[in-house]
């Protein structure tokens, strides 16, 4: 059963001055569940000793809660624990990007990050998080690519010679959802760009019109430096000339006197 709702980002004390207690109430218990959840689904992906298929553990904690949650409940984590030497400088960073509202618990003399543990060992915890960052990321990675690949097409090949086409990734097409795709296609500086079949080969492909590829390029196309030095000679000599006019003449006119 799948747990999508909405993450509540703001602390006990702006819930309660806004009258938000029960969205932040209930935000909190979902979070700890999801933690709860997530230190399950790590050990029983233990399949054998010291191995774990963490893919599979990420992907059905994403499927049950949605990513931004268990983002978010995982960024908490790492954070309580900053200190820890097994989770990666990277992870870390990364959990710094989330803004996770500290928390006044009693008997602690200053607020802290509120507790989503797990009794998973850190560094599993950690290579968890490596797969949900892949998870997260693999959007905008693919659509780099599929921009850096369409950069290097110097005319239109697809096989009316109209449109310019780039294969999507396999492995990213096998774990994505309609959804995923709708996000691609939007990652990407083409408007009316889309996604078919392409005759005679394996995979989708995505097709951008011809006119849009050479729109968009010399929109962003700087003059070289070689073009710019000619340019830069051209301009100098075009000043200079009058410059020579009006010596001659001022020389002609000395001898003449």
């Amino acid at each position: 059963m799948a747990i999508k709702k909405t993450v509540y980002p703001h602390s006990v004390d702006y819930a309660r001055e806004n009258g938000e207690l029960d969205a932040y109430r209930e935000s909190n218990e979902i979070n700890r569940d999801c933690a709860a959840s997530i230190d399950k689904a790590i050990n029983e992906s233990n399949y054998e000793p010291f191995h774990y298929d963490l893919k599979t553990a990420m992907q059905n904690m994403v499927k049950t809660y949605g990513e931004k949650r268990v983002a978010w409940v995982m960024a908490a984590m790492v954070q309580l624990h900053d200190y820890d030497g097994r989770y990666s400088p990277t992870n870390k960073r990364w959990a710094q990007g989330f803004s996770i509202p500290r928390e006044q618990h009693y008997g602690d003399s200053k607020p802290r990050i509120p507790y989503y543990g797990t009794n998973a060992h850190p560094t599993v915890v950690d290579s968890f998080i490596n797969r949900l960052r892949e998870h997260l990321e693999r959007i905008p990675n693919e659509a780099k690519r599929i921009i850096a690949e369409m950069d290097k097409i110097a005319e239109p090949n697809s096989p009316v010679k109209t449109h310019f086409t780039v294969k999507v990734d396999t492995d990213f097409l096998n774990g994505a959802s309609s959804n995923d795709t709708t996000k691609l296609l939007r990652a990407i500086p083409y408007k009316n760009a889309y996604l078919s079949n392409l005759t005679g080969e394996r995979g989708i492909f995505v097709f951008v019109k011809q006119d849009e590829i050479m729109r968009l390029r010399n929109k962003h196309q700087k003059p070289s430096l070689t073009g710019a030095l000619k340019e830069a000679a051209k301009l100098a000599a075009a000043n200079a000339e009058p410059a020579k006019t009006a010596a001659k003449k001022k020389s002609n006119h000395m001898e003449v006197d």
